[in-house]
């Protein structure tokens, strides 16, 4: 997560609080000093003493020196105090706009700056609950959402974000789409995460693109739009339920691997340039290294290799489906780069 701004000190609110009661004294003041002084009544008092402050000067109420003198003295003292909250109020319309348009620009170069991150389409529960799991994993995510309310939410959680249609071209622009890794459009309907699959794979066509689904139906039409993965809340809830109840202890295995930070369960791309292309699995001494236990490899032609032997060959393009101490992946990497 991004660190969150310090609470803002509004110095210009204290300032019209403060004028606001120097006003009310000085009104309380002047009607006192006219009742006693000059001879007037209450309300003729607390007239004379409103238009004096006002400038209005409407009617000239007063009986003699006296009335004059605490007029005199109500111009400077009133009129100040009037100033000072005008121009309180002023400041605090231009500062507070200032520092929105300021802080736009400081989200925006940020977002600028940044690469190899995440874009989530749609902050609902789904979203914060996605932004949360990719931060908890170090992962740097960026928001794009339409509705003002949820943004605050977005920027109190620490999420760097972008007002606007994530299906837009130049939301996704002002995302990053182009030097991001991947997407993850979470919106409600399915026709909007297949337009966001549509113009996002158009952005970065090697973008890995993850869209929910409501239904099981419109899986392959988002698929079809771009998406490398199109996931059905309802369809994996209805799976868990019946995993849970056949297979209770893995089921418990699986949840400790995807919410605890135990151990690591994830894949990693074996690069050209790899120092272990070419080798056998028991050449590499991944599993004493990195402390790690490859259980699959993915090849380049989709073809699954489950529980590879150790005199597999690994080659440029395999993607390595592991499960290890915490760290793996940084392990992996320094092994990768060898």
């Amino acid at each position: 997560m991004i660190s969150k701004p310090a609470v803002y000190k509004d110095k210009p609110l204290r300032r019209i609080i403060s004028s606001i009661l120097i006003i009310i004294a000085i009104a309380a003041s002047g009607t006192l000093a006219y009742m006693v002084f000059d001879g007037l009544s209450f309300f003729t008092a607390a007239y004379q003493t409103l238009i004096v402050i006002s400038t209005l000067g409407i009617r000239d109420n007063t009986q003699g020196f006296a009335g004059e003198l605490i007029s005199f003295f109500l111009i400077l003292g009133g009129v100040g105090a009037v100033a000072f909250a005008v121009s309180s109020i002023i400041s605090i319309v231009v500062e507070g706009k200032l520092r929105t348009v300021m802080g736009r620009r400081l989200v925006n170069a940020k977002i600028s700056s940044i690469s190899g991150h995440y874009i989530i389409c749609g902050y609902g529960r789904m979203g914060k609950q996605v932004c949360d799991r990719l931060s908890q994993s170090g992962k740097k995510v960026v928001v794009i959402e339409k509705d003002d309310n949820k943004t605050a939410r977005v920027e109190e959680d620490g999420y760097l974000y972008v007002l606007g249609n994530a299906s837009e071209e130049s939301s996704l622009n002002s995302a990053g789409i182009g030097k991001a890794t991947g997407l993850v459009s979470v919106l409600p309907s399915d026709a909007d995460n297949v337009f966001v699959a549509l113009t996002a794979s158009a952005l970065n066509p090697g973008i890995n693109i993850v869209s929910r689904a409501e239904t099981t139906d419109s899986i392959a039409k988002i698929k079809r739009a771009g998406a490398t993965n199109a996931v059905s809340p309802h369809a994996i809830g209805a799976s868990k339920i019946a995993w849970s109840l056949t297979n209770p202890a893995f089921t418990k295995f699986l949840d400790k691997a995807a919410l605890e930070e135990s151990f690591e369960m994830a894949e990693i791309e074996i690069p050209e340039d790899s120092s272990l292309n070419g080798k056998k699995l028991s050449e590499t001494h991944i599993r004493e290294e990195a402390q790690v236990l490859v259980i699959s490899v993915v090849q380049e032609n989709g073809h699954h290799i489950f529980n590879p032997p150790s005199n597999f060959v690994i080659s440029a393009g395999d993607q390595l489906l592991y499960i290890g101490a915490p760290g793996a992946e940084g392990r992996l990497q320094k092994i990768l780069g060898s």
